[in-house]
């Protein structure tokens, strides 16, 4: 219920804003579970990012992942017909005109912990994809497929 809730204000809130065409891969992208860390980088200053923009995020996740440049990206391909089992770890860092949303695209269900710790590949075998968001320009700049070692 809280997904279909979520799915719903995020349309509307977007709808609104005439701003973006939502598609149906969008809304898949919206809907997926997301867990917004509070934890430190050892080298960078954190901030938990609040719930009003991971929406707006994911929004630029869904693009980026699904634009000409992406096209035929395996990892991609196989987020987008598997979406069902992946889940967001959010962790916003950066401050001012560098403030970042990193996001680590993971297989929820094969870590216990993805709720309250960052997932690292090591940790359960299997690739994990992270993806930094500008908050400044609302736009996805990195893309990394992590392997295990």
């Amino acid at each position: 219920m809280r997904i279909i809730l979520f799915v719903f204000l995020a349309v509307l809130i977007l709808g609104c804003s005439n701003k973006k065409e939502i598609s149906a891969i969008d809304k898949q992208y919206i809907a997926l579970e997301h867990k917004i860390l509070n934890v430190d980088f050892k080298y960078k200053s954190t901030w938990s990012p609040p719930t009003s923009d991971i929406v707006q995020v994911k929004l630029a996740i869904s693009k980026y992942l699904n634009s000409e440049s992406m096209r035929g990206n395996i990892h991609v391909e196989n987020i987008n017909s598997n979406l069902n089992i992946y889940g967001f770890q959010f962790v916003g860092f950066g401050s001012g005109s560098d403030k970042k949303i990193w996001c680590n695209f993971i297989p929820k269900a094969l870590s216990e912990k993805w709720d309250t710790e960052i997932i690292k590949s090591e940790e359960f075998g299997s690739i994990r994809i992270e993806i930094e968001y500008s908050v400044v320009d609302d736009k996805c700049h990195s893309f990394s497929v992590i392997k295990p070692t």
